[in-house]
């Protein structure tokens, strides 16, 4: 696993809640969301393929 810190992206952060079938806010509250997070974190693992 390979863990990234504080580069969560608007179009990772959608991606992620569509697949569980969450609620996607504004692209713009969202941008300014991330923008304003403290830390976040990323997790890759293997390689992953979007339709």
């Amino acid at each position: 696993m390979i863990y990234k810190e504080n580069v969560l992206c608007y179009e990772d952060y959608c991606r992620l809640r569509e697949s569980v079938d969450w609620f996607n806010f504004s692209k713009e509250q969202t941008k300014k969301s991330l923008e304003n997070s403290l830390y976040t974190v990323v997790v890759e693992e293997g390689v992953l393929v979007y339709s």
